[in-house]
C-alpha cells in the first residue's frame, strides 16, 4: 500500500475526536471506517468486518470501538470485499488534495490504456471478418 494512502488512512482517523468541552475533553466520535462499517452493516457489524478480512470479532470490535488501529492489510481485504468501494471513498477522501489528483491523473490513464486495448481487440474481430 502506498505511503499516501497509508497518512490519508491516518488523517482521517486523526479527525476521530472533537473537543467537548472549554477544558479540551476529548469525546471519541465514530472513526470514518468504523463509521461506515456501521451505515453498511447495522446488525453484526464487528461478525460482518471479521468474515471478510479473516480475524475475529473480538478484534474487529476493538477496531470499531477505536481501541486499536486497523492494519493495512485488514484495510485492502476491506477494500477488496464486496462493499470495498465504500471504504476507498473513505480512505481517498482524506488524501491529501496533490496526492488525490495524482491518484484520479493514474485512474484515467488506466482506464484510456484499457479502453485502448478494448477497441484494439474489437479491431481485430472485426477485420478477421
Amino acid at each position: 500500500m502506498g505511503v499516501s494512502v497509508v497518512a490519508a488512512v491516518e488523517k482521517a482517523n486523526a479527525r476521530a475526536a472533537t473537543s467537548c468541552s472549554k477544558r479540551g475533553n476529548k469525546l471519541p466520535r465514530p472513526l470514518p471506517l468504523a463509521a461506515t462499517a456501521r451505515r453498511l452493516w447495522p446488525r453484526k457489524t464487528a461478525e460482518e468486518i471479521a468474515f471478510r478480512t479473516g480475524v475475529s470479532v473480538r478484534t474487529a470490535r476493538y477496531w470499531l470501538s477505536g481501541a486499536h488501529a486497523m492494519p493495512a492489510a485488514t484495510l485492502v481485504a476491506l477494500i477488496a470485499s464486496d462493499q470495498g468501494a465504500a471504504f476507498l471513498e473513505v480512505v481517498v477522501r482524506a488524501m491529501p488534495a496533490r496526492a488525490f489528483a495524482a491518484f484520479q491523473r493514474r485512474l484515467r490513464e488506466e482506464v484510456r490504456a484499457e479502453l485502448i486495448a478494448d477497441l484494439a481487440r474489437q479491431r481485430f474481430e472485426i477485420d478477421r471478418l
